[in-house]
């Protein structure tokens, strides 16, 4: 009996083991203690929850298709004539584009005291070889009145200077960026400025009759042109004005339009000392602006200090660069908007060159323009690259040819599709009126176009030491994946 009680309790005992008759039966699995919920995160914008607990900054997905106005762009740079299909690469012409008309044609003056032994032989006293100017179509766009406004910073591109400018008319925004390699000017001593016979050929002595004095006096040529073109050299708050245009100097009559004194403190040209009426009486007038138009009587400007170290400033200017950049010219509408891109380039000194010029030169410089990027991440925008050309003088035809590539195509510094370069197709030189010129293809059906500029001490240049110092074009290019417009300016390495 108390074997058998034994047995009972031992195997009650167990049973949370398993046990039970014939050794032990089938176990069962306690269950798990219940998760407790999970936690709301909380994330301080622009942070998210990353699904883990934790937060991250929110990525925004790529855009997948271009907005109606971003088309417009699309459509001004492939075709600015139709409602071209962005999503195929289309031939175009530069005809139509903004820039191409005479009136919108960009053109470059060399200034007047030329830095290179090209320069014309000839007398170039009048405007505007005193200073270089930089036209679009008739309008110096550094003239106070231009329609032109420069905007932003000037802003540089390898050698090239950059500027935009802006022009604003009702419904119209002329938007026009360039780039130069003109070098700044540079003071001049005053005696070499202003020596020389009057009619000598040096250009650098702008309303000044007969050469300068040994005390550095000049006697002041007093036409009435010459004073009008060259009015803005003379300076004195004693000269007329927009509201007093006409000044009567030497006389002792007592109006406000006489001036008793013959001595005038002020400046010529930018050099400081004093304009004298020489004997009897002077008149000085003024247009309605107030610019100088005319001076009568004998009239003499004496410099201030030695005349040993006397300088002109900005007397000597570039006379040899090169300028391109491109054109947007955006018209709305109560519909939308619609955009040109257009380009535009030229150099101050076009050469043409002849058939005794051989050899090979190769030109190194930039290029700027508009770009459309199509595909899964579209984009529109401007963009910078790098220009390599190499001319081939001489050969195949009788002028020779051209070719290079536009590579590193970037916008704000990012590659705009690392596979785009444009291949500048070789394209033949041909002689023409105003220098150099050639036209080839680029593939998928686009072109470009330039010209030489800048020769060394031959004109045309015949021996490999006058091979032209720039060439300077626009051109065209297509991809499977989006188009180009652009200028270029490059010069010889």
């Amino acid at each position: 009996m108390r074997r058998e009680l034994t047995i009972l309790l031992l195997c009650i005992g167990l049973a949370v083991s398993g046990c039970g008759g014939n050794g032990g039966g089938p176990q069962t699995a306690m269950p798990p203690d219940p998760m407790p919920p999970p936690q709301p995160v909380t994330c301080t914008a622009p942070q998210v929850p990353d699904g883990s607990g934790g937060c991250m900054e929110p990525t925004s997905p790529m855009p997948t298709e271009l907005t109606e106005n971003e088309m417009a762009f699309v459509r001004g740079i492939v075709n600015p004539s139709t409602a071209d299909d962005p999503t195929t690469s289309r031939a175009t012409s530069h005809v139509s584009r903004p820039g191409q008309s005479a009136g919108e044609q960009l053109s470059l003056t060399p200034g007047g005291m030329a830095a290179t032994t090209s320069a014309p032989a000839t007398n170039q006293y009048v405007p505007p070889a005193h200073k270089p100017t930089t036209l679009i179509g008739t309008q110096n766009i550094n003239d106070d009145d231009s329609p032109f406004k420069a905007v932003g910073s000037e802003g540089t591109l390898g050698s090239f200077m950059s500027q935009t400018y802006e022009k604003k008319t009702r419904g119209l925004t002329d938007t026009v960026t360039l780039f130069t390699n003109r070098d700044a000017p540079e003071a001049v001593d005053y005696a070499s400025y202003y020596g020389g016979a009057d009619g000598a050929t040096d250009q650098n002595r702008p309303a000044v009759d007969d050469s300068v004095t040994a005390t550095g006096v000049l006697n002041i040529d007093e036409e009435a042109a010459t004073i009008a073109d060259y009015g803005s050299l003379f300076e004195s708050d004693r000269f007329p004005t927009a509201n007093k245009r006409e000044v009567t100097y030497g006389d002792s009559g007592a109006t406000e339009d006489v001036d008793s004194d013959r001595t005038l403190t002020g400046s010529f040209n930018g050099v400081e000392g004093t304009f004298k009426c020489e004997g009897g009486t002077c008149t000085a007038m003024a247009n309605a602006n107030g610019d100088l138009i005319d001076l009568v009587g004998t009239w003499t400007f004496t410099p201030k200090g030695d005349v040993k170290t006397l300088k002109v400033p900005d007397a000597r200017y570039d006379s040899d660069y090169l300028s391109f950049g491109y054109w947007i010219s955006e018209t709305t509408t109560a519909s939308g908007s619609r955009f040109e891109v257009g380009t535009l380039f030229d150099g101050s000194q076009p050469v043409n060159v002849g058939v005794e010029l051989t050899g090979t030169a190769t030109y190194v410089g930039e290029a700027a323009g508009a770009y459309a990027r199509k595909g899964d991440n579209p984009a529109v925008g401007e963009f910078t690259g790098h220009a390599s050309l190499t001319a081939n003088f001489g050969a195949a035809e009788a002028l020779g040819t051209i070719k290079g590539t536009i590579s590193q195509l970037v916008d704000g510094g990012e590659a705009i599709d690392p596979s785009w370069t444009v291949e500048l197709q070789e394209a033949n030189i041909e002689a023409a009126d105003t220098g150099a010129t050639f036209d080839g293809q680029t593939p998928r059906g686009g072109n470009w176009r330039g010209g030489f500029f800048g020769s060394g001490v031959s004109t045309p240049p015949n021996t490999a030491s006058d091979y032209p110092r720039g060439v300077a074009g626009d051109f065209i290019g297509h991809f499977e994946n989006g188009h180009v417009i652009s200028a270029f300016g490059a010069t010889r390495r």
